[in-house]
């Protein structure tokens, strides 16, 4: 899975940084601290977790694939990485 839309600080653009978060906040309750950065194209968007508990970690919601699919996961959080530089490394 890759994470190719990275979200843009300008506010003219569609994807960008400021209005990720408030999306984040208000459809899926992600908490304060916890700021989205990147999406996959879909449903599945990567998060730098700054709250006290995430102390930095990447993780990603991971969008569960259609029942026709035959699905092979649920939707969901997950690590990946423990800090943002360990998230580049593995990049």
């Amino acid at each position: 899975m890759t994470f190719g839309s990275i979200f843009s600080a300008h506010v003219s653009d569609a994807e960008n940084l400021l209005g990720e978060i408030a999306s984040a906040r208000a459809l899926t309750q992600v908490p304060p601290g916890v700021l989205p950065f990147a999406r996959d194209g879909g449903g599945s968007v990567v998060y730098l977790d700054l709250s006290p508990e995430g102390r930095g970690r990447v993780v990603a919601f991971l969008d569960a694939k259609p029942a026709w699919t035959g699905r092979e996961r649920a939707s969901g959080f997950v690590e990946l990485a423990t800090s943002f530089d360990a998230y580049v490394e593995k990049l």
